[in-house]
């Protein structure tokens, strides 16, 4: 669950007590396990939505495709927290969000969520968790998880919640789009590791630095519809450490919804350092519906 996106959803199959499998969007162009073959395809039908919680896990970059390695270490940290929610039974799908605009993102998530035939809990990590308040609204969502998210109400931007508190950081970067006035945000890989990753390997922190995907200025400037945490239970987990999302503008948020938190000593990629942690409250989150 980005991470894993930027999203979760989770959801039973027939009986309740019984969960078949994980799944990460587009498998097959990267990794196949074993449990995913022609000889079981009903598996496909049934998987729940898990938008990756870290915005930086996107579809393999095609720079790294012809690389055994790349794949390998990929598929390692997106293997973390998927493996422990996987092991304990739950569908996960991972939904690659094109963060070229919130409403683009939010129908992304809206189309996964409407594959689903059962109760889904949404997991949002980073600029995430203001694509899953408003996606959240939908009737089939029971729940929400807050990984080091932001958590905006009904006509709030997520750049207008990020000004709220004094930045822990200055390392985000602005690039011009070479065909259109756009501009998209970045961490400098230099300074990657201390921003966002400081309790991750260095050579991990490195790997998520060069691949990661840029997030548009207009995401962070569109106003969310809905505040899904308004009307259902919202869980979230705050980190201690974090130099990307300021720990202080979190707990402000997440006071403001009544969500039920859980401090964690960690870096903004807390679901890499700390994916115990994080399974943990998103199984918590899953009992509502169950």
């Amino acid at each position: 669950m980005e991470v894993i996106a930027r999203l979760l959803v989770r959801q039973c199959s027939d009986p309740p007590d019984f969960c078949q499998c994980f799944s990460l969007a587009r498998p097959e162009a990267f990794y196949t396990p074993k449990r995913w073959t022609a000889g079981n395809p009903s598996l496909f039908d049934r998987l729940i939505v898990l938008p990756a919680c870290h915005r930086y896990w996107t579809p393999l970059p095609k720079l790294f495709q012809s690389s055994k390695y790349s794949k390998a270490r990929y598929m390692a940290l997106m293997a973390l927290l998927y493996d422990i929610l996987s092991k304990d039974g739950f569908h996960v799908t991972i939904v690659q969000e094109p963060l070229t605009g919130l409403a683009e993102d939010v129908e992304a998530t809206k189309r996964a969520i409407d594959q689903q035939t059962g109760p889904v809990v949404l997991v949002g990590h980073s600029y995430a968790g203001s694509v899953i308040t408003d996606a959240g609204a939908d009737p089939k969502v029971s729940a929400l998880v807050y990984v080091a998210a932001l958590q905006p109400d009904v006509g709030e931007a997520s750049g207008k919640l990020l000004s709220k508190f004094a930045p822990p950081n200055d390392a985000m970067r602005a690039a011009k789009n070479r065909a259109t006035p756009d501009k998209y945000f970045f961490i400098p890989p230099a300074k990657f590791r201390e921003t966002y990753a400081a309790d991750v390997p260095a050579s991990d922190a490195q790997f998520l630095a060069d691949s990661q995907q840029q997030l548009a200025e207009k995401a962070l400037g569109a106003p969310v519809s809905a505040a899904a945490w308004r009307t259902k239970p919202s869980y979230a987990i705050l980190t201690t450490q974090d130099h990307g999302i300021s720990p202080e503008l979190q707990r402000w948020m997440y006071q403001r919804s009544g969500s039920k938190v859980t401090e964690v000593g960690a870096s903004h990629a807390v679901f890499v350092s700390q994916p115990d942690a994080v399974a943990r409250v998103i199984e918590a989150a899953a009992k509502v519906d169950g």
